[in-house]
This record gives structure tokens, C-alpha cells and sequence, in this order.
């Protein structure tokens, strides 16, 4: 699956269809169907430690603003959320990621991003939701590669992790 290209019958095709289905535009409402849903996200529960969120262009209010019309359907994002606290040890990340941070109304965390559209997010307070903790890995996001999205092609990103490197992929451990 490919961010940007893959369609929405791409996506049922490759993971089947979804174990649940919301139009967030309206998320008490039944899911209307692929065609009608406004912003439409996905959930597939891999196993019993992970769950996949799948957004779509459309899904997002300011992806919907970023991208044409025409790319509306196609997937924006793969994400891969833990269903138990997971502690991440940024030791382990190449210094090729560079880290922004984000406060949202009920927490915040740290994106690390390596520019081909692989983002680590891990919570660097505790949040007001959950079990989680300071450290703990809040998403594996996989989304378009940082030259496709219109307002980041010419924006630097932001200060360098400057962890050190030791494995070009980090490793996830349970707390």
C-alpha cells in the first residue's frame, strides 16, 4: 500500500475489510459506505498487542485542504498503535530522524520523523487517557514521504534527535 496512490478498494484488498468503520464527521452515526463517509477512518485489530488505524486523504480536516480533490480517496496514513503501554528506546533510532514536538488538549509527544513518511510518536508526559507513560511509544505512523505534502517540500524540519545510532531500526519494548 502506498500513501497517495492506494485506493480505499486497494486498502480492503490488501488488510480486508475493516473490524470497525467510522464517517468521523458524524462518528455516532452508522458508517455510510465508503462513497458517502466525509472523513472515513479505519480500525483493524491485528492481534491482541496492536490495532491499525487507516486514514484516507479525506479523512484528515487539513489534509483535505492540503491535497486536490482528486487524491481525497487515496490513503493518507497506515498507523499502528499498541493496545498496551510499550515503552520505545530512542537509543535505537538512526540519527536520520528528527524530532517536533506536539501538545494536544489531552497530551503530548514527540514525532520522529526520517522523511520518507516513517514517524515514531512517543508521549513525553503522561497522558490524560490510558496507562501510558513518558517514553511510551504512542503510534508507528506511515504516511507520504515529506516531499509529497505541499506545505513540507521546502520546509526544513525540526531539530535532529541527536540519539545515537546503533540500529537502523528501533526496537519497541513492553514496560
Amino acid at each position: 500500500l502506498e500513501p497517495l496512490k492506494s485506493t480505499m478498494e486497494d486498502v480492503r484488498k490488501v488488510l480486508g475489510d475493516p473490524s470497525r468503520a467510522v464517517d468521523i464527521a458524524d462518528y455516532m452515526a452508522p458508517y455510510p459506505g465508503d462513497e458517502k463517509a466525509v472523513q472515513p477512518v479505519w480500525r483493524y485489530d491485528l492481534n491482541d498487542k496492536w490495532k491499525i488505524l487507516v486514514y484516507f486523504v479525506k479523512s484528515g480536516y487539513f489534509e483535505r485542504r492540503l491535497f486536490d480533490e482528486s487524491l481525497y480517496d487515496t490513503l493518507y496514513s497506515i498507523d499502528y498503535i499498541p493496545k498496551e503501554p510499550l515503552h520505545f528506546d530512542l537509543s535505537k533510532l538512526s540519527p536520520t530522524f528528527v524530532r517536533t514536538h506536539t501538545l494536544a488538549a489531552c497530551a503530548a509527544w514527540d514525532e520522529y520523523a526520517d522523511g520518507s513518511g516513517l514517524v515514531y510518536e512517543v508521549y513525553t508526559a503522561r497522558p490524560q487517557h490510558g496507562g501510558a507513560v513518558a517514553g511510551d511509544l504512542n503510534r508507528i505512523r506511515y504516511g507520504p514521504p515529506k516531499e509529497l505534502i505541499p506545505n513540507q517540500r521546502n520546509k526544513k524540519m525540526a531539530q535532529p534527535t541527536n540519539a545515537p545510532y546503533s540500529s537502523p531500526a528501533p526496537q519497541v519494548q513492553k514496560r
